[in-house]
């Protein structure tokens, strides 16, 4: 019966590390600077690989508030929006932003922003993103 009962204990927890390993070890959630002149039209921040079902992130530091996008791509060349819900309006904050996605589910290996002036006027946007968050 101890025995049983121990095997048992250790199939659960190898399952556990298993899952752990997945979801903590799998995403690509290291920040990225972005510094770049934002306007009516969108600019974009370079690709980054996506590789798993998380929200992208992002932290503005300077500037303005912006309107954020989140766009999926198979080959780096164009990409398609992905933004799930309403794009993120963000403003100058010490906290992380989530930006919820598709980019994954919609079976896209790399993720980038789109981000544009949300007060109409021009300015230098600058901060940090991430394609997978933790």
């Amino acid at each position: 019966m101890q025995i049983k009962k121990t095997l048992i204990g250790l199939i659960g927890t190898v399952i556990l590390i298993g899952a752990m390993g997945v979801s903590v070890f799998a995403n690509n959630s290291s920040d990225t600077a972005y510094s770049f002149k934002v306007s009516n039209s969108k600019k974009y921040t370079s690709f980054r690989s996506k590789l798993d079902d998380t929200s992208a992130t992002i932290k503005v530091s300077s500037g303005s508030k912006v309107i954020v996008y989140v766009h999926g791509s198979t080959l780096q060349i164009t990409s398609s929006d992905c933004t799930y819900g309403t794009p993120k309006t963000v403003g100058i904050s010490s906290t992380y932003t989530y930006l919820p996605n598709t980019v994954y589910e919609d079976d896209y290996s790399y993720a980038r922003l789109a981000i544009k002036s949300a007060t109409g006027s021009s300015f230098t946007s600058s901060g940090v993103w991430s394609p997978d968050s933790v």
